[in-house]
C-alpha cells in the first residue's frame, strides 16, 4: 500500500478530522528515515492558512528548524518522510491525553508498513518517544532514535539540543 492509500484510510476512519498530506517533494515511501513528530500544527490546515500538509516548508517555526537541521546535516529530502505521534489535527492541549496519544500512535505502523527501504524512525520529542519500545519490538530490523523536538520552545533556547540533533541526523 502507498501512503495515498494509508491518509484515504484514516481520513475514513476518522472522517471529523483533518489528516494532512505529505509533503510532495519529500521521498515518502521510498525514503530511507521516517521523521515523526508530535501532531500536525495550525500550518496544515488549509482554513487556517497552512498548507494541507506535514512540512518542513511550512509557514512556521517548528517547520524553519526542521529544514535548518535537514540542510546542515546534509539529508536529502528523497531520504525522509516526516510524519506525526497523531495523525490528525488536535489542539494543543489533546496532546497531553493519553488516549488520544495512544490512539494516535497505533496508526503509526500503517505508514512503517508502506516504507520498504525504510532504515531508522527517528522520534522527536517526548510525545513521539512514547512510541519507542513497541516500535523496537515490532520492527527489530529499522535503527529507532530519540531526537529533540524543532518546537521554538525547545530547540531555539538550548542551541545543543539542535547540535545534538544535527549529530543525530548526519549519522543516520
Amino acid at each position: 500500500m502507498n501512503f495515498e492509500r494509508q491518509l484515504a484510510s484514516l481520513r475514513a476512519e476518522y472522517p471529523g478530522r483533518f489528516v494532512p498530506d505529505f509533503e510532495p517533494q519529500n521521498g515518502n515511501e521510498r525514503a530511507r528515515i521516517l521523521v515523526v513528530m508530535e501532531a500536525p500544527g495550525n500550518k496544515t490546515k488549509p482554513d487556517l492558512g497552512g498548507s494541507g500538509r506535514v512540512s518542513q516548508f511550512n509557514n512556521d517555526s517548528t517547520a524553519r528548524n526542521m529544514l535548518g537541521l535537514l540542510q546542515e546535516s546534509q539529508v536529502a529530502h528523497e531520504d525522509i518522510a516526516i510524519w506525526n505521534a497523531v495523525p490528525w489535527h488536535i489542539e494543543r492541549k489533546d496532546i497531553r491525553q493519553n488516549d488520544v496519544l495512544s490512539e494516535g500512535l497505533s496508526k503509526l505502523s500503517l505508514i512503517i508498513d508502506s516504507m520498504p527501504r525504510l532504515k531508522a524512525v527517528v522520534l522527536m520529542g517526548l510525545k513521539a518517544q512514547k512510541a519507542e519500545k513497541r516500535l523496537r519490538v515490532s520492527y527489530p530490523h529499522v535503527s529507532v532514535e530519540r531526537a529533540w523536538h524543532t518546537s521554538p520552545l525547545c530547540y531555539n533556547k538550548h542551541p545543543e539540543k539542535r547540535a545534538e540533533n544535527v549529530a543525530l541526523f548526519k549519522g543516520l
